[in-house]
């Protein structure tokens, strides 16, 4: 297994860096090396004396700085090509990050699993399509607890390792003798923003491969070094990305459809986040009166039985309102283009059509039919074993296959041309992007 060398570019707030440094304390293998870099911010001296006595007693700690403020990127090229003269493969990790047993180790792993992996990203509370849960329908944000236990609870139950289109930044680790062949970042990503998704398309376009170690977990605290200036950072460099990328939104949209379900609804899958299951009654064909009082009737059986444990919603086409929508007027109703969310169970009066099918697929993670004992029986006994998860991928699978061929078949020419209008207009005319945003906020 490699040795590592893992750079820590540090600007200002103290109180996320030292997690960050107390926790390589507790988890890194003292046979890794750690090299702290300041980036002279106001504050430079005051933390370089902080970090100097948390380290003291840690020969596999190293602590320098640069003469003037260079910035992110900067910062990062000048650690590898200047600072750190082993043959380490390199982990560039954020301040603001606080790591968890094992995470180097299944990192590496990844790493070395296949000669073309490049680079090994881990997952996080706070890290976009890296986060735990990646979405969820809870009406408050998930806490770093809530993250980590929902990832502990489903960790054995994702993949091993995944390919990605691209890494995050926060924690980086990457084969030294890429870097050596290709070199780090672009330094016209200036203070950072996109440095890493360019320098994992250009590595990808050597064949090697981003990679996600599915095992490796560590914390992302909310960064406080850009201040306002991120989403114009991100706006400009973005544009300057998808210029030299332009295939960059596709590879984003190929692993959409490639997502595991077991992610996609993880936090369905766990206890952690809803005290009640999200239950969806699906009315998708033409009732008439005598059924729609059939359906009424295991709707109030399941309100009176199960209404503390279970959040009911229903979803209907148009024809049916006059019989449910009265009747239910403290239920969420929905038709097909205003359903919202994802669900622990949807079941369905009749027969699903394919359409229905492959719309339901990516709102609950169990689809039945609607007989009174199925739905009761559902709701009561639904679990995460090996055998449900596998059922569930292989559903997953075969209806997403099936949207593909659908949404490519259904593609035409006015779509695609106004899809390449509005690229263009992002990638070569950013600064409308930009001011617009500072209008809104004013709005």
């Amino acid at each position: 297994m490699s040795n590592v060398t893992v750079i820590v570019p540090v600007y200002k707030d103290w109180e996320t860096l030292s997690r960050c440094i107390e926790s390589l304390k507790k988890y890194l293998d003292n046979k890794h090396k750690v090299l702290i870099l300041n980036d002279m911010s106001n504050e430079w001296k005051e933390l370089e004396e902080k970090i100097l006595q948390e380290i003291q007693d840690f020969h596999n700690f190293f602590y320098s700085k640069n003469e003037d403020n260079l910035g992110f990127v900067k910062t990062c090229n000048r650690a590898v090509s200047e600072l750190d003269k082993s043959d380490n493969d390199i982990l560039l990790l954020n301040s603001d990050t606080e790591v968890t047993e094992n995470f180097l180790e299944e990192m590496i792993k990844v790493l070395y699993a296949n000669d073309k992996n490049g680079v090994v990203c881990p997952r996080s509370n706070n890290a976009t399509f890296l986060s735990v849960p990646i979405r969820h329908n809870c009406n408050y944000a998930v806490t770093k607890e809530q993250s980590h236990s929902i990832y502990r609870s489903l960790k054995d139950k994702f993949v091993p390792m995944e390919e990605i289109w691209t890494g995050v930044g926060f924690a980086f680790l990457i084969r030294r003798d890429i870097i050596q062949r290709y070199g780090l970042f672009d330094e016209i990503f200036g203070k950072g923003y996109n440095e890493e998704n360019d320098f994992c398309m250009r590595i990808r376009q050597q064949g090697y491969r981003i990679m996600k170690a599915n095992r490796a977990y560590i914390f992302h605290y909310e960064s406080k070094s850009f201040g306002t200036a991120k989403e114009e950072l991100e706006l400009k460099n973005s544009s300057i990305l998808l210029r030299r990328y332009p295939e960059y939104w596709d590879k984003v949209k190929e692993y959409e459809k490639r997502i595991d379900p077991v992610d996609y609804f993880s936090d369905l899958l766990v206890e952690e986040l809803y005290d009640r299951k999200r239950v969806l009654i699906c009315i998708l064909k033409a009732v008439e009166k005598k059924e729609a009082g059939q359906i009424i009737e295991v709707v109030d059986m399941l309100l009176n039985d199960k209404g503390k444990s279970i959040d009911l919603q229903i979803l209907l086409i148009k024809q049916n309102n006059k019989f449910f929508k009265k009747k239910y007027s403290d239920i969420p109703i929905w038709t097909e283009k205003t359903l919202r969310g994802t669900f622990h169970i949807a079941f369905s009066f009749g027969e699903l059509s394919e359409a229905d099918k492959i719309n339901l697929n990516k709102r609950a993670v169990t689809i039945i039919d609607g007989m009174q004992g199925a739905v009761i029986n559902a709701i009561e006994n639904q679990n995460v074993s090996k055998d449900h998860v596998e059922e569930l991928r292989e559903r997953w699978n075969f209806w997403m296959e099936k949207e593909s061929l659908e949404v490519t078949n259904s593609e035409n020419e006015i779509g695609r041309f106004i899809g390449k209008i509005k690229q263009y207009l992002y990638v070569h005319h950013i600064w409308i992007y930009i001011w617009w945003n500072r209008i809104r906020k004013y709005l």
